[in-house]
């Protein structure tokens, strides 16, 4: 493939990309059930705790179409509130960007901290700590939760590192 001028554009160009939307959507099994509306476009509807400590599952759903491609960040959090390892990236690894997402649709999006960081860290309680930015501003996405304006982030946990 070459552009307009002749250049070569690499052996494997993207033309396009499009969604194929199941005609089912599936149903999920969240352990926690949350309300946490982040901006005014997305929701956090539910999460699963792993047995493994730094493993969640996070549960989203778009209330209208999005046109910004958010990054979700996974931080552990110390006794004192520090952050000690993370897990930053788009929804489902980056293969399943918010702009893509339907009003009302459900998306599960795992996050795991690398085990080999969670092996290094002292035996104790933690915290994950949960929002969303948009990578190219590094803007958050402030949280309401019952109607007011919470933080630009949401405390879930606690995790314990044997």
């Amino acid at each position: 493939a070459h552009d307009p001028q002749g250049a070569e554009l690499g052996t494997s160009p993207t033309i396009s990309q499009f969604k194929i939307a199941r005609s089912h959507p599936p149903q999920y099994d969240m352990r926690h059930p949350a309300d946490y509306q982040f901006g005014k476009r997305l929701k956090l509807i539910g999460y699963d705790l792993s047995a493994a400590p730094g493993r969640i599952t996070l549960y989203w759903q778009a209330l209208e179409p999005v046109s910004v491609d958010y990054t979700a960040f996974v931080h552990l959090l110390d006794a004192e509130g520090r952050p000690v390892a993370q897990a930053d990236s788009q929804p489902q690894s980056g293969a399943y960007p918010t702009s893509w997402w339907s009003a009302a649709e459900v998306i599960r999006d795992a996050h795991t901290i690398p085990p080999e960081i969670i092996d290094g860290l002292p035996p104790g309680r933690y915290t994950l700590n949960v929002g969303l930015y948009n990578l190219d501003t590094g803007e958050r996405l402030f949280v309401t939760a019952d109607g007011q304006q919470q933080a630009d982030h949401i405390l879930l946990g606690p995790v314990t590192v044997p």
